[in-house]
Parts: C-alpha cells; sequence; structure tokens
C-alpha cells in the first residue's frame, strides 16, 4: 500500500508527540518511558523476519490509551494542538478503516463508524493541522524555560536512588 499525505501527517503528529512528551512538562511525566516504548518501540517480529507495528499507536489516536484523555502539557498552546492533531488523525483512521474492510474486531470493537465523505475529512489536505498550529503560535503562554528531558531526568532520580516511575498504574497493566 502506498503511502499517503495522510501517512506522512500522521507522522509529522507523531513526532511532534514523541518530543512533547519528552521535553515539555506534562502531568504523565511518571510513564513517560512506559508511553514511548508502548507508542513508538513496541513492534513484533513475524516468523519470516518482518518486523510489524503500530498498535501502540493505533491505540494512542482511537483511543488515547497510554496518555490518555486527562493528558495535559505545560505548555497549553502544544497541548491544543495534539489534542486537535489527534482528532483529526482518529477520523481518519476511522473513515479509511471504515471504507476498506470488515468491521473493525482487531480494534476491539465490532461497529462500523459513519463516515463522513472524504472530502469532509480533517486529513484531506493538511490545512486543519496547519490552521491549528498557527492559532497556537499566536498564543503567548509557551514555555519560556529550556526543555528537560524526562527520560534523562527520570534516570537522574533513579541513580540518586528515588523509585521514580517504576510502577505502572493499574490501568496500564494488561
Amino acid at each position: 500500500m502506498a503511502d499517503t499525505i495522510q501517512d506522512d501527517m500522521e507522522s509529522f503528529v507523531l513526532v511532534i508527540i514523541y518530543h512533547a512528551l519528552r521535553y515539555f512538562p506534562h502531568n504523565k511525566k511518571q510513564l513517560t518511558r512506559y508511553i514511548i516504548k508502548e507508542v513508538f518501540n513496541r513492534h513484533l517480529v513475524l516468523p519470516n523476519g518482518l518486523h510489524e507495528g503500530g498498535q501502540g499507536r493505533g491505540s494512542l489516536f482511537l483511543n488515547m490509551y497510554y496518555i490518555e484523555p486527562d493528558f495535559e502539557m505545560d505548555c497549553k498552546p502544544l497541548n491544543k494542538w495534539i489534542h486537535a492533531a489527534i482528532l483529526a488523525v482518529r477520523e481518519w483512521i476511522t473513515g479509511q478503516t471504515a471504507t476498506s474492510g470488515p468491521p473493525t474486531k482487531r480494534l476491539g470493537t465490532n461497529y462500523k463508524p459513519q463516515v463522513p465523505p472524504e472530502r469532509e475529512l480533517d486529513l484531506l489536505t493538511h490545512a486543519v493541522l496547519r490552521q491549528n498550529f498557527t492559532m497556537c503560535l499566536g498564543f503567548l503562554d509557551w514555555l519560556p524555560d529550556k526543555p528537560v528531558d524526562a527520560i534523562e531526568e527520570l534516570e537522574r532520580g533513579e541513580k540518586e536512588g528515588q523509585k521514580v516511575g517504576r510502577a505502572l498504574p493499574d490501568a496500564y497493566k494488561r
């Protein structure tokens, strides 16, 4: 299957989310390593030697799994953009899933979502992401501080003997 502009935009959203998780203060800091591992690094090696991944990304976009709906960043403009971008990607994924085969049992559901005409999907072009980004850049409440790598900060705390980010909340255990 050929890559589409929507695939590229989904990748762009993932790059922003990855860097936001690592370098901007947020309310899931203790879970940063876990989220990055599950969403960005998790993959299966198939018997034929090929690698398959993407389940974590799909769960993030479709259900806000791993970061959850209450995900909040201290940087309000970027927080608003990420939530809007996740919704746009979700709309595109469900529209694509609904028109390309059987009900989405692999996603844990048995329904076919109602699909708006393709011309109404936010990710038909990059305009919605651009508009949201332009709006967010206009806000004045971007963090003025130097970004800090959340993973390095957690690792430093562990070296100093603090129990940081070791136990996962029950909601994340499968």
